[in-house]
């Protein structure tokens, strides 16, 4: 058997056929394959679209097999909407792929900047908002889950996200599923959730690699805010190797970094290792774990000294030296039946120790396990996915009041899709989750108060998606979300400036619904496909938690603010062509969201900086462009960022807090379009890419009281064999 090329029958070298009985062959380097006849097989190659062949007794061995070219995102299948796979066209919650480009054409050590360029993802101080259904909030609270290979990545007693945790130099796929998917995900995801995936789709290879990268930020467009006489200088570097020969295959990497920025006496020096393995036992189980060590310190602040020529400087009161070592181990076990049918069990257990300035450390472990069953149905036509969670964790630091005490969590769900007709698929999930944290009795506001908490949560989700014709789908999807309140948001305790950040034990959940309405359009014009989708989304909160001004005795706390309305349309075009050595991919989105309190009152008015009912801390108007072209090792893309003014911010931190702000906004528009490029050139092992981002040099502000990097340039020098 040979794999060719549909249209112009090139070899497909490196392909790959499964029998009908789970076992695997592979093509050599011309396409060529040896397989047993009278049998079924599934013959599959990256980037072309499978087929089933049924090879029968007697056939030539040199029996062509042609495959047609698919796209890499456009028809493969994504797991975070529904835990089983599905392709994007037929996803009924509304879902976006990262573009490979975004990855393979961008030198920067940091994946946020990356995410930003997402359609509807905005990234405030690290913190995650999906169609602004989260503000500002100190870095707690995270509404949106992040996954990696399928585990919680939460810091549990704050609800934050540590992005130096995440292997960037394994990273291999990131989905973003933007509607509630609390009853699969759990508390967390009232948002939506991020997936990051390491293991690569191809199999029987292996691969090393070194990459070395430095960058140099220079002056910014305002002279008057330089306090460097030179470029400020960072410096990065990983080694990976990835075998995926043989039963046992695995990738591991090492990362270092060394950074500087436009902040004075901002530094950050961190390294990280990562281990990821897996044995398959037979065809049918596979055991397997991943590991992530890091260690890191780093010193910040959080507002500037003043908005003129201290603006790249911290104020004496806001700076923060963090030293953090952080490690988990995350093992797992599947069980793959031939008729479709899967067990699904990991495990994670985690410790992260933070020696901070001021007080300010914490120390938290954690133990969690999740268990999942899938089972097709009626021939393949449904799909059953059920599982549960449990998890308890022990947090203590002088954050919290110098206490130390264990929260718990634990869930059950349950989620059925079903074809009907080829055309019709409707889903339906149910969840019950069980939160529980007990500090016992503490004193606050000068009494003392039980602040014991525990609740029951049921939660329900539907959908459909409709496909009348080839290519054009109908999808909604209608989910219930809820959040229990983070350890930090109630019971956090620390100096802000010349105000305070206090505890709030009376915190109670929020809990809200999420509507979602696509249009998708799959089109393909000679070598190019594109998907085009229309959203309309409502998003409602009750009880919806944010960090805010309750007295000026208290300072800022995490309150419930009420309940919120944010309503809003997005247009997204993602599009991929391979001609040849030609490869280009292209993506266009724009966000609009009108976010809203539905309780608007004079109180609620005296916190804002503005007259006008808007939910703070949000851009109303967001667009972005990328552009990524590759062409017989040359690599190039284009790619831009818009965001419109953040219209509402808290009056106290204009008034009070952050010297010089509200004169800032007052006299500087926070709106900004930023451009970003990068060009290299890639040989069969050597490969050298520049970026330079930032390149009209705007000045910019993704919140209040920090300026974002003026114009820099990276350069990259990458080995693989």
């Amino acid at each position: 058997m040979q794999l060719v090329d549909a249209k112009d029958s090139l070899f497909l070298p490196y392909g790959e056929a499964i029998s009908e009985e789970g076992r695997y062959f592979h093509s050599d380097a011309q396409g060529v394959l040896e397989v047993e006849s009278g049998l079924r097989y599934t013959f599959g190659y990256l980037g072309y679209e499978s087929r089933d062949l049924f090879i029968p007794h007697g056939s030539k061995s040199r029996m062509i097999i042609g495959l047609q070219m698919s796209t890499q995102m456009l028809d493969q299948a994504v797991v975070t909407g529904n835990r089983s796979g599905q392709r994007l066209l037929d996803a009924i919650a509304p879902l976006d792929v990262m573009p490979a480009s975004f990855l393979t054409h961008r030198t920067t050590p940091d994946i946020t900047q990356m995410m930003n360029r997402m359609p509807g993802v905005q990234m405030v101080d690290g913190q995650i908002s999906i169609r602004g259904g989260a503000g500002y909030a100190f870095g707690a609270g995270s509404r949106v889950a992040l996954l990696l290979n399928g585990i919680p990545m939460l810091q549990p007693d704050a609800g934050t996200i540590s992005w130096n945790d995440l292997p960037l130099e394994l990273l291999q796929r990131t989905e973003i599923v933007k509607n509630s998917s609390t009853v699969l995900y759990g508390s967390a995801a009232l948002n939506g959730v991020v997936q990051m995936k390491t293991w690569p789709l191809v199999s029987d290879t292996s691969m090393s690699e070194v990459l070395l990268a430095s960058r140099a930020i220079g002056a910014p467009s305002d002279r008057v805010k330089q306090w460097y006489d030179a470029p400020r200088i960072s410096y990065w570097g990983h080694v990976t190797h990835t075998d995926l020969k043989g039963k046992f295959q695995w990738q591991g990497s090492l990362r270092w970094e060394d950074e500087k920025n436009h902040l004075k006496d901002f530094y950050q020096k961190r390294g990280r290792s990562s281990f990821f393995g897996k044995y398959k036992i037979d065809r049918t189980t596979e055991v397997g774990v991943q590991t992530l060590v890091n260690r890191s310190e780093n010193n910040s602040f959080l507002y500037w000294k003043d908005a003129q020529s201290g603006a790249n400087v911290g104020d004496s009161t806001s700076y923060i030296l963090n030293k953090v070592f952080r490690w988990q181990i995350d093992p797992y076990f599947k069980k793959t039946y031939r008729d479709g049918r899967q067990h699904y069990l990991q495990g994670r257990i985690f410790q992260s120790e933070n020696r901070a300035s001021d007080e300010r450390g914490n120390k938290v472990v954690q133990y969690l396990l999740q268990y999942q069953y899938s089972h097709p149905t009626f021939g393949g036509l449904g799909r059953w996915v059920s599982g549960g969670q449990a998890q308890a964790f022990q947090s203590s630091a002088a954050l919290f009041g110098d206490r130390s005490f264990w929260s718990y969590n634990a869930a059950a769900f349950s989620q059925y899709e079903h074809d009907l007709f080829s055309q019709l698929t409707l889903m339906a999930g149910v969840r019950a989750e069980y939160n529980a944290q007990f500090p016992g009795i503490i004193e606050f506001n000068g009494e003392e108060i039980q602040a014991d908490a525990e609740e029951w949560q049921p939660l329900f989700s539907a959908g459909l998606n409709y496909e009348p014709l080839r290519g054009f789908a109908v999808s909604m999807h209608w989910g219930q979300g809820y959040r229990f309140p983070t350890v930090a948001e109630k019971f956090i305790a620390t100096a802000l400036g010349p105000t305070v950040i206090s505890p709030n034990p009376n915190l109670v959940s929020e809990i809200g619904e999420s509507y979602n309405l696509s249009i998708k359009q799959m089109l393909s014009i000679g070598e190019w496909r594109t998907i085009l989708r229309g959203d309309l989304f409502l998003m409602q909160y009750d009880n919806m938690i944010e960090f805010g001004l309750q007295n000026p005795f208290l300072g800022f706390q995490a309150l419930n603010i009420g309940d919120t309305d944010i309503r809003g349309m997005e247009f997204s075009g993602l599009g991929e062509i391979q001609v040849r050595d030609l490869r280009a991919d292209v993506l266009l989105s724009y966000t609009y969201i009108d976010p809203r309190y539905r309780n608007f009152n004079e109180d609620i008015q005296a916190r804002s900086s503005i007259d006008e009912n808007l939910l703070k801390y949000r851009v109303q108007h967001q667009g972005s462009f990328q552009l990524g072209l590759s062409w017989e090792g040359w690599q190039w893309s284009l790619s831009s960022l818009y965001n419109s003014n953040m219209e509402a911010i808290d009056a106290l931190l204009e008034l009070f807090v952050v010297p010089g702000l509200q004169e800032y906004r007052r006299e500087n528009s926070t709106a900004f379009w930023r451009w970003d490029m990068s060009a290299g050139y890639a040989w069969p092992r050597w490969r050298i890419m520049f970026d330079v981002e930032n390149i009209t040099n705007v000045e910019y502000s993704l919140r209040p009281g920090l300026l974002e990097a003026p114009r820099n340039i990276s350069c990259q020098l990458q080995y693989r064999w």
